[in-house]
């Protein structure tokens, strides 16, 4: 078991300054936004070593011998791994063996957060500022206890009181503004962020900071703003050499869900400081080229959806094949429109001689698939490829069937030359409700991660 010592990569003699200069080190390393469970570990190192009294506190229990420190090392443990039950059991017989040790509260009153019990997490927290006034660490997790209760007025007078007293605290700063946020007090959030900005004191915070509010603006729809502190956020990543990836990492995965929710227009302006960030990021590049082929066939897209010749399901078709998705199982639909479409080649002859006609740019984009589709031989060599692809993914059609005849399906595959494998799936593989993240909230309504609850 690590000790906080061994978690920012410091001897136990360290000094203050050396304390926090290493928490500075290990946060540029493990930023919060893509190492958010390291983030917590080496937060919660810095919280305990940097208050005196907790770190003679913890440099004297991590001494004792026996099961006591057996226990509270455990107790870590189940609280990385989720197991948040076990780790309150633990907590609650060392309380109970040591009533007076401040750091066996805390991380009782930690780990109660993240089981979602709030009242007694705020008991704990209350209790141990009124002991402790002027420590930090307990003055955040009071506020962060109000703010998972909704109390959002008292977690913003919590977290103020907190900054006063570690302005250095990056995660203060940040629930200060998370709590104006869930007050629905936008420009407040964004003010507590500039603020951080603009104090310049940490350097290492800024790109965090515009990166926050770049976040919130995307959240509100407010593209305009987007856009200037994207341009802030590109430059200062810029400036900084170790932060570039990490940066360019963030933005293609905004660009990501941008594109999923069809929102080319502004995922093609991030990918573009992506790639100024980041010039020789392949995944960058490749999505980039899919959001400009999408815009080079925009208007023709636009124009082919509404026009009455056209039959429904070869417009379907060609949006499927044109629009650059990013969602996981989408190739699954896109590969049963092909076979649909390869399976009735006839029927849709006449579309494509008019496309070719009047939607050059999209015909052009789709040129080389057509011309094999009406090559009888290369026709049934996709056919036989779909076919094989629609064996190995038989759990996903599966599920996508709902199990109703899935068996005759994989049976009859191949036999009969007229069977489509794909119908009856068109219509259901379109997920209505958006996709859950695991580090997004539970639906289920828990307070708990998914990945943490049901994504089990």
């Amino acid at each position: 078991m690590n000790t906080y010592y061994d978690i920012l990569e410091i001897d136990q003699d360290a000094s203050s300054a050396q304390i926090k200069k290493s928490y500075f080190k290990m946060v540029r390393k493990y930023p919060p936004e893509r190492f958010s469970e390291k983030f917590m570990e080496i937060r919660k190192a810095y919280e305990i070593l940097s208050n005196e009294k907790t770190r003679e506190e913890y440099d004297s229990f991590i001494n004792i011998p026996g099961t006591a420190r057996e226990k509270f090392n455990d107790a870590n443990e189940f609280f990385k791994e989720g197991k948040n039950q076990k780790a309150i059991n633990l907590l609650e017989e060392l309380h109970k063996e040591f009533p007076d040790i401040l750091v066996i509260q805390s991380l009782l009153g930690e780990v109660c957060i993240q089981n979602n019990n709030n009242g007694k997490a705020i008991k704990i927290f209350e209790k141990l500022v009124k002991a402790e006034p002027d420590n930090a660490s307990f003055a955040g997790y009071l506020a962060k206890s109000y703010l998972m209760r909704g109390w959002h007025k008292k977690a913003v007078i919590s977290f103020k009181k907190a900054i006063e007293l570690d302005e250095d605290n990056f995660s203060l700063w940040m629930g200060l503004s998370e709590a104006y946020m869930e007050g629905n007090n936008i420009e407040e959030a964004k003010e507590v962020l500039y603020g951080l900005i603009e104090r310049k004191e940490n350097e290492d915070f800024i790109i965090s900071a515009y990166l926050a509010i770049f976040i919130i603006d995307l959240k509100e729809g407010n593209f305009e703003s987007m856009k200037k502190n994207l341009e802030k956020l590109s430059d200062e990543a810029i400036k900084q050499e170790d932060e570039k990836e990490h940066i360019a990492w963030i933005l293609l995965m905004v660009s990501r869900q941008m594109v999923e929710a069809q929102l080319f227009d502004p995922a093609g302006e991030i990918l573009e400081k992506a790639e100024k960030i980041s010039p020789g990021n392949e995944e960058i590049r490749k999505l980039k080229l899919k959001v400009d082929r999408f815009h080079k066939v925009e208007e023709e897209l636009l124009s082919l959806e509404e026009d009455e010749f056209y039959d429904e399901g070869f417009v379907s078709f060609i949006v499927s094949r044109i629009l650059p998705e990013e969602s996981m199982g989408l190739e699954l639909y896109i590969r049963g429109m092909e076979h649909e479409f390869l399976m009735h080649i006839n029927k849709y002859r006449k579309y494509v001689i008019a496309l070719s006609k009047k939607y050059f740019n999209l015909y052009g984009e789709l040129k080389d698939f057509f011309e094999k589709a009406f090559n009888n031989r290369e026709r049934n060599k996709m056919i036989k490829e779909h076919e094989k692809y629609f064996k190995s993914h038989k759990g996903m059609l599966e599920m996508a069937l709902g199990g109703i005849g899935s068996k005759n399906l994989f049976n009859n595959l191949g036999d009969d030359e007229d069977y489509d494998p794909w119908q009856g799936i068109q219509d259901t593989y379109i997920r209505e409700e958006p996709k859950i993240g695991r580090n997004d909230p539970c639906p289920c309504g828990s307070g708990k991660k998914y990945k943490k609850c049901c994504g089990k």
